[in-house]
């Protein structure tokens, strides 16, 4: 339940198709505002303050609300890693150098594109010099954005809630600020300083690109296929026969167990839906290494795989 209540119903899918460690290591409950996962008196102080701080957004963040929301954030059509930044700067989660200063980590948090103020996701993304640049050769029409006081998440609530401009703008939006972040990463480990003008160019070609990419049709090949006749183990054995199958249009995969004796009598079977891309051999080394722990788990012993791959 606690799932399903945190997560929208396709990540609910995907985590629930997540394999259990073989290992089995006991639960523990750990205190996610540490990164030791303790609980301190501290961090649970800050907890509070930052509660009560965002408690006059609790009117529109409510549940309902906030659901779709993110629901917009994944459903946009832009690169995973630029949906995971998005999500990452709504939740204040990126290692800006005054984070990393509150968190003692660094000793000072002056911006290192333009050494003029301090860097907080508002000023690399609205504020910075080489942001207002890129921001103005995008020749986007942007909402009147208090990028000092307010928020990402707050930003892109009143882009995509409000939605005061287009989709396919808000993806340009999201890019850009996405290529933002990346320089200011590059500086801060040694890389060269671009300009607003050239972040801008490279997020709209690295968009298109990617637009274009996924415009095209790519035949997915299917597994092959074989009318070969069984043929039964020998004496004292089973054969545990595995299949795996590839749905690209629901991005899932499927697989097939059988387990029979040495006279052909079935001992078990077991089907399963996972809602994850795979490619053809990654689909049929998953129903053989399934095949196996179900087996184990039903307690089958000298047993022969068999599959459908001639590669594995």
């Amino acid at each position: 339940m606690v799932i399903e209540a945190l997560f929208l119903p396709h990540e609910v899918d995907v985590i629930k198709s997540i394999p259990i460690s073989s290992r089995l290591p006991p639960d523990k409950l750990i205190w996610t505002e540490t990164r030791n996962g303790l609980f301190t008196v501290r961090s649970a102080y800050k907890l509070v303050v930052n509660q009560l701080f965002s408690s006059n957004r609790a009117s529109s963040l409510d549940a309902s609300n906030l659901q779709c929301f993110w629901s917009k954030v994944w459903s946009m059509e832009v690169p995973h890693k630029i949906q995971h930044f998005v999500w990452k700067a709504c939740h204040d989660a990126l290692p800006t150098k005054n984070s990393l200063m509150r968190w003692k980590v660094i000793q000072e948090d002056l911006c290192d594109s333009c050494k003029e103020a301090r860097e907080t996701m508002g000023h690399v993304l609205w504020c910075c010099p080489k942001a207002r640049e890129a921001w103005e050769c995008s020749k986007l029409v942007l909402p009147r954005v208090d990028g000092a006081n307010m928020s990402f998440q707050d930003i892109m609530w009143k882009l995509l809630m409000d939605e005061v401009i287009g989709e396919d703008q808000v993806e340009q939006i999201a890019t850009i600020s996405w290529a933002l972040w990346h320089n200011q990463k590059e500086i801060r480990c040694g890389g060269a300083r671009k300009s607003g003008k050239i972040l801008f160019r490279w997020a709209s070609d690295y968009l298109m690109e990617y637009r274009a990419a996924v415009a095209q049709t790519i035949p997915v090949p299917s597994l092959p296929r074989h009318d070969a006749t069984w043929c039964p183990p020998r004496g004292g054995h089973f054969k545990i026969n595995v299949y795996g199958a590839i749905f690209s249009k629901q991005k899932a995969v499927g697989i097939g167990v059988v387990i029979r004796d040495d006279e052909g009598r079935l001992e078990a079977a077991l089907s399963k839906k996972i809602l994850v891309h795979m490619g053809v051999l990654e689909v049929e080394a998953k129903a053989l290494k399934t095949g196996f722990l179900f087996a184990k788990d039903v307690g089958v012993r000298d047993v022969i795989l068999e599959g459908l791959s001639s590669s594995l």
